[in-house]
């Protein structure tokens, strides 16, 4: 499959992300390139700067890769109209610090990653510019005061063809526990009634 994929795709062009909480740079290289010099050369050490850490998710050019959001099937409760998708692929021991956004539905499509989460307004001390795996390694050293909130941290791993709900304004972090492929399925209620499910 990842022959078949990097012959077909290897030479399109993405936009990768650096993985600090807030994303801030972005680089354009082929899939290829990405694959194997990002991917593949096991760059994403523990302690690695989530902004020298690039990674690609979201960012997607939905008329070039329409055939793999136009064959995805949201899972059940997502409503299509409300629902904008997000593709990506990370490395093993990358991952997102902590951060925070609308409600959305992540699958694990290759792969398994380890989620943290965090109810609204249990904000968990975090250095944005720290890995998920660094965070994990150190936070009982960097968190002796917030005791408390760490008792409540939700801690689960998506697997393949698993996925996760995560309700608008939780707090979470991600981990690639391997080389990974996800999408997701981030919910706008802007957009028409909102539902009554997970209210």
């Amino acid at each position: 499959a990842r022959d078949a994929m990097l012959d077909r795709y290897g030479r399109r062009e993405i936009t990768l992300s650096t993985a600090n909480t807030q994303s801030y740079k972005k680089r354009k290289v082929t899939l290829e390139e990405y694959i194997l010099e990002v991917v593949e050369e096991d760059l994403h050490q523990v302690e690695a700067s989530g902004s020298d850490t690039w990674y690609w998710f979201g960012n997607n050019d939905h008329d070039e890769w329409a055939e793999f959001f136009q064959a995805y099937v949201l899972p059940p409760f997502a409503d299509e109209s409300k629902a904008a998708l997000s593709f990506g692929i990370g490395a093993e021991n990358s991952g997102v610090p902590f951060h925070v956004h609308g409600r959305v539905f992540a699958e694990t499509i290759v792969g398994r990653k380890r989620w943290l989460l965090l109810p609204p307004g249990m904000r968990p001390k975090f250095d944005g510019e720290k890995s998920t795996a660094s965070w994990l390694m150190n936070y009982q050293k960097n968190n002796l005061k917030h005791t408390e909130v760490l008792r409540n941290v939700l801690d689960c791993t998506v697997c393949q063809s698993e996925v996760i709900y995560i309700p608008a304004d939780w707090w979470h972090a991600t981990l690639n526990l391997d080389q990974t492929v996800f999408i997701s399925a981030f919910i706008d209620d802007s957009v028409g009634s909102k539902p009554n499910l997970f209210k």
